[in-house]
């Protein structure tokens, strides 16, 4: 004998009326099927993360720079600098690498043989840099006249700068150079001091004989500047 409990009381099944027996009989027969899945393994969407899991760890791990390293780069911007559409715009990196001829490359190559990301703090993102915007040379601009930027190990004193001083949320625009003209100073701001002396801007920024300044060395950019970045600049989103 079964009964069934409802409103309270529990029912002899056997005395129920037929259509409320088959009421009965389908909700069995339904909790009988939501029980079986529920005891299934539930393989599909585990195994689903897992394979992916995996697939970018396949990536990441053959993600390699040229001298044998792990890349310094995301493994979106590792394909990207490998297409033959950046190569013609930054140089053949990966041969130069090889070959040792650094003739036609952008000099902002770091010593792992990979293209360096470079990072700019904005308070607003942009597509083409607003040259009038840029800090002018003759108050607190550093290293002259053009936009700045820094590794990503300097960056965030940037940003916290902006925060502190602008009051605004900035944004952090990553993007690489094609600079060959590059020069390398110890101290960007006794260079400053020094151009400073000279009242002629072109002098002063030395567009004439560079592309890009930075302070620091290419392992470790404290800061930089591009005198011409719509020109030799692209932006990463």
């Amino acid at each position: 004998m079964k009964y069934i409990k409802t409103f309270g009381q529990f029912i002899n099944e056997e005395s129920l009326p037929p259509h409320i027996q088959s009421m009965v009989d389908d909700m069995n027969a339904e909790n009988g099927r939501v029980e079986a899945w529920m005891n299934e393994p539930k393989t599909g969407v585990s195994s689903s993360s897992s394979s992916t899991s995996q697939k970018n760890s396949d990536r990441r791990h053959a993600a390699i720079a040229p001298d044998g390293t792990q890349t310094k780069l995301s493994i979106a911007d590792w394909e990207m600098v490998r297409t033959k559409e950046f190569k013609d715009w930054f140089g053949d990196w990966e041969n130069a690498f090889k070959t040792k001829n650094y003739d036609d490359v952008s000099d902002m190559v770091g010593d792992n043989g990979e293209p360096i990301m470079l990072y700019h703090i904005a308070k607003a993102s942009w597509a083409t840099f607003d040259m009038s915007k840029a800090s002018d040379p003759s108050t607190q601009a550093d290293m002259g006249f053009g936009l700045y930027f820094a590794d990503k190990n300097n960056i965030d004193e940037w940003k916290h700068h902006i925060i502190k001083s602008a009051n605004v949320n900035p944004v952090q625009m990553r993007f690489f150079a094609n600079v060959r003209r590059l020069k390398v100073v110890a101290d960007g701001y006794l260079d400053c001091e020094e151009a400073r002396k000279d009242n002629d801007k072109r002098d002063y920024n030395e567009q004439d004989k560079y592309d890009a300044k930075i302070e620091g060395t290419l392992q470790e950019i404290q800061q930089g500047v591009i005198f011409e970045p719509n020109k030799n600049i692209r932006v990463v989103k």
